[in-house]
């Protein structure tokens, strides 16, 4: 299985957020999209997709949400983990700024109809030089119409209330990779390097003309770290 990884998407997100990057893999690594669950609580997903993985040395990558739902699943079964990346995420809670935001934004979906994530939105995710990019735009467009207003209301529902588990990570014995891109707003920098200043088995990168969306805006960079890290 060493050469077996799991992959776990984001909000909103399906198999095609790695489209760019799995065929830039090493021929032999076999990778494997493991969608986030439904689920009313964040410990129902944790269980559903650890009864998925195979029962030690597991390879996982996760991205945003899937990123956190990775570093719990290393917190709470890191026996069972050989490798673990986090790509634009941290292992924190969220900003009292976002949970705001969410928590409007459910209020909203609970009375309209979901038109899909606005482009507007779209392109806060992106990095400024990919803000016009319509094979990047179409693909976030087309992940969030397929997934609809029932899952983003499960998501948003189940988890926006995060526990903090930076003190965890500190003692998990397992190689631990963050990789943002430079431009992702979303990501509490000052967290990732706290937690990787004092321990070797850390690492951090940070990715060059990338936004918050860094598997569909730099795939090479990406499939290129996945490489190394493996």
């Amino acid at each position: 299985m060493s050469k077996t990884i799991f992959f776990l998407p984001g909000t909103m997100c399906d198999q095609r957020l790695w489209s760019r990057v799995w065929p830039l893999l090493k021929d032999d690594y076999q990778p494997i999209h493991i969608p986030i669950p439904e689920a009313k609580h964040m410990n129902n997903m944790l269980k559903t997709i650890i009864e998925k993985l195979p029962k030690e040395n597991v390879n996982l990558v996760g991205f945003s949400l899937g990123g956190y739902i990775a570093s719990a699943l290393a917190a709470n079964y890191s026996e069972r983990m050989r490798r673990l990346m986090i790509i634009a995420n941290s292992p924190g809670s969220l900003p009292e700024s976002e949970i705001e935001v969410r928590k409007k934004s459910l209020n909203w979906l609970n009375k309209h109809d979901y038109q899909g994530i606005p482009l507007s939105k779209i392109k806060t995710y992106l990095h400024t030089e990919n803000q016009d990019n319509q094979n990047i735009i179409k693909t976030i467009t087309a992940m969030d119409l397929s997934l609809g207003k029932t899952t983003l209301i499960n998501q948003l529902s189940n988890t926006t209330l995060r526990d903090d588990l930076s003190e965890q990570f500190s003692i998990i014995d397992v190689p631990i990779l963050f990789c943002i891109g430079e431009e992702d707003n979303l990501v509490n920098r000052s967290t990732l390097r706290a937690i990787t200043s004092k321990n070797t088995n850390r690492q951090f990168f940070e990715v060059k003309k990338a936004g918050h969306m860094l598997p569909l805006e730099q795939p090479e960079k990406l499939a290129e770290i996945i490489n190394h890290w493996i």
